[in-house]
């Protein structure tokens, strides 16, 4: 199937819904895929995917897969993973979902809103824990709650510092500690994503 959607949605900003999405697109390019990013956030061009796409260039680094504000006409990608806006959980087209949360209890607690909504549309998101701690008791019963199955990425330094240079976890010569481990974390979306239907 061509032009496969998979939409990065929450309830909140600052969840972790670009890192999710620039991860999994690298993770999804990684495996021979051609991927295209539709930053969808108007924060985008600050903070969000397409300043990642920025700092790449300027860098020098030549990324994996496209960023765009939208779908070129005639585009042809194996997937198209769109980052939505903060709260856009309504009118979203049809397609795989990633949720991911922050193991507060108010981002946790709003995401589950979320995933109700989709499950009334017989949709089955795949929720993400992000930036979880858990060396501390409250995420630990929080990442319970969620489920068995539910992927968890740790509250790591090289995630940030990868966006930092235009960079995922999945690209080669990075040269940042932990970036096997946190490869491996966002393996588990990505072999969902692959799985799913």
């Amino acid at each position: 199937m061509k032009n496969r959607p998979v939409h990065i949605c929450g309830p909140k900003g600052g969840c972790g819904k670009t890192a999710a999405a620039l991860n999994v697109a690298g993770g999804l390019s990684a495996r021979g895929l051609s991927v295209l990013l539709v930053d969808l956030d108007p924060n985008g061009p600050i903070g969000g995917a397409t300043r990642w796409a920025q700092l790449a260039h300027a860098a020098g680094r030549e990324t994996t897969f496209l960023v765009s504000p939208a779908v070129p006409r005639n585009a042809t990608f194996d997937v198209i993973v769109y980052d939505h806006p903060p709260q856009q959980t309504t009118k979203l087209p049809e397609g795989q979902f990633i949720v991911p949360t922050t193991l507060d209890p108010g981002t946790y607690f709003s995401t589950r809103e979320v995933v109700q909504l989709l499950r009334h549309r017989n949709v089955t998101p795949i929720v993400v824990a992000m930036r979880a701690r858990l060396d501390r008791s409250e995420p630990r019963r929080l990442v319970a709650a969620l489920g068995e199955d539910v992927p968890v990425i740790r509250d790591r330094a090289v995630i940030p510092a990868c966006f930092g240079r235009g960079a995922t976890v999945y690209d080669d010569g990075v040269g940042l500690n932990h970036t096997r481990l946190a490869r491996a974390e966002f393996d588990q979306i990505i072999s969902q994503l692959l799985t799913k239907d």
